[in-house]
């Protein structure tokens, strides 16, 4: 079996693998699909198919076909298992411990960010790429992918790998040394040619979005960084065309116009929505597409259970309120501006709470309010209204700070008179062209909700 040193493998290992067999095999590759990486998995298949091919390990036979049902078992639980831990112990757990087995955070935002574009397919595709296949359960688990599809990709990537790999061990046999000789012969070309492809390609996309008036990839991976600063309308444009795929968004007030709008937007954006009401809409009101709740905001403890059914969402959008209008302050009525507090500032604070609650522990999420300009333009502005929504405008900038660092964002969008068919009937005099129409104020959600956009935190961005 000398030719197993070929494969780079320590002595221990090969010695491992000649007595044990199947059982090293099977424990390599479920570390490894843990996240713990000991010896590449490739480099463990094609040992034991080579093995296999050889006759056998030792006083163990080794079968080609047990290799490879070992292999699938054991990718496929190891990768299970990961998802257990990236699901339930989040970014923050994976970070702090990741570090003993070589995970740093640079190979936990590689791979996310591969989940993030790609979706289920990267967790087939990571099997072949060092670095995410090891990560492959975790990532999909602290994203949010849904079990039940990364179970069906999971199988799936698993069988096609070591079935791959088994093949390559068992074809080449003894002539693994000639093999390997061969390919480090023409490793370099094949080097410098994906090197002079990957700069075509990206010349060529620098070129088209400067063509379209599009910010570069460098630019558009980055998000402003100074809280209360607006993107330029290039930058909400490119982050809007995201993918969402695979990530649940609850939308707050979704019987309402601008939720109502936000819901259809998200889930045009591949999001898997969860519309929030009162009351569900009725069925010829209702959305493909999205799952509704009807659950009180005020009520603690429905919001509770709401957050603690399902996933951990990505994103929170919430869009409850009241208005009241303008009046003299000599003919303020408490129970007005106790309402207005209610509808405006406690719903937003209880969003808060239970959004906060659970995506602060899963170490990523992006959390969004809805205020008002009569936040910050008093003029003309009953004091009840105003007085409410600068307190979702203080809320957030206390939650934003608190969540620093943990991955978790809070930002807030600030409309002034939305075009609405309400606002409309109320105001029919008003010029209804200048107000903000609802599918552009969701390009300024979609971008506040992006991945991408984790350097935004405590903003107010008026639209």
């Amino acid at each position: 079996m000398q030719y197993l040193h070929h494969l780079g493998l320590p002595s221990f290992v090969i010695s491992w693998l000649t007595t044990y067999g199947y059982v090293v095999v099977g424990v390599m590759l479920l570390l490894e699909n843990i996240g713990v990486p000991v010896v590449p998995g490739e480099t463990t298949l094609i040992a034991g198919a080579i093995l296999a091919g050889a006759g056998g390990a030792g006083p163990h036979q080794l079968n080609v076909v047990v290799v490879g049902v070992v292999g699938v078992t054991a990718c496929f639980v190891g990768a299970d298992i990961g998802y257990a831990i990236g699901r339930f112990g989040g970014q923050a757990l994976v970070l702090r411990y990741g570090k003993y087995v070589f995970v740093r955070p640079h190979h936990l935002e590689r791979a996310e960010k591969a989940v993030d574009r790609y979706g289920g397919v990267v967790v087939v595709a990571a099997r072949f790429i060092v670095g995410l296949r090891e990560l492959n359960g975790i990532i999909a688990g602290t994203t949010g992918m849904r079990w039940t599809r990364f179970l069906t990709y999971n199988a799936a990537g698993a069988v096609v790998w070591v079935a791959t790999w088994v093949s390559v061990g068992y074809l080449a046999g003894n002539h693994i040394q000639a093999l390997i000789a061969d390919v480090s012969t023409y490793s370099l070309y094949v080097l410098v040619a994906l090197g002079l492809l990957i700069a075509a390609l990206v010349v060529r996309t620098v070129a088209r979005r400067r063509r379209q008036g599009l910010p570069s990839p460098a630019a558009d991976g980055l998000a402003p960084a100074t809280a209360g600063t607006t993107s330029t309308e290039s930058g909400v444009s490119a982050v809007s065309n995201e993918d969402f795929s695979g990530r649940t968004v609850y939308v707050f007030g979704a019987a309402g116009a601008l939720g109502a709008g936000l819901a259809a937007a998200f889930s045009a954006a591949g999001a898997e929505v969860t519309g929030v009401d009162r009351a569900e809409p009725e069925p010829g009101k209702r959305m493909d597409g999205v799952r509704y709740a009807a659950v009180s905001v005020l009520d603690d403890s429905a919001m509770a259970e709401l957050f603690d059914a399902g996933p951990v969402p990505w994103a929170v959008v919430n869009t409850v309120g009241g208005f009241a209008p303008h009046t003299p302050m000599a003919k303020l009525e408490p129970e007005v501006l106790t309402r207005q507090i209610e509808l405006n500032l406690v719903t937003a604070a209880l969003v808060t709470k239970h959004a906060l609650r659970v995506m602060v522990p899963a170490g990523r999420g992006r959390l969004i309010h809805t205020a008002s300009r009569a936040a910050v333009v008093t003029k003309g502005s009953g004091f009840a209204y105003s007085v409410s929504k600068l307190g979702v405008l203080h809320l957030v900038k206390m939650a934003a700070e608190e969540v620093h660092g943990s991955g978790v964002t809070v930002n807030c969008v600030v409309p002034s008179i939305i075009d609405t068919p309400a606002n409309r009937a109320a105001m029919p005099d008003a010029d209804h062209a200048s107000w903000p129409k609802i599918p552009d104020i969701a390009q300024t959600y979609l971008f506040l909700a992006s991945p991408r956009t984790h350097l935004t935190n405590g903003a107010t961005i008026p639209v």
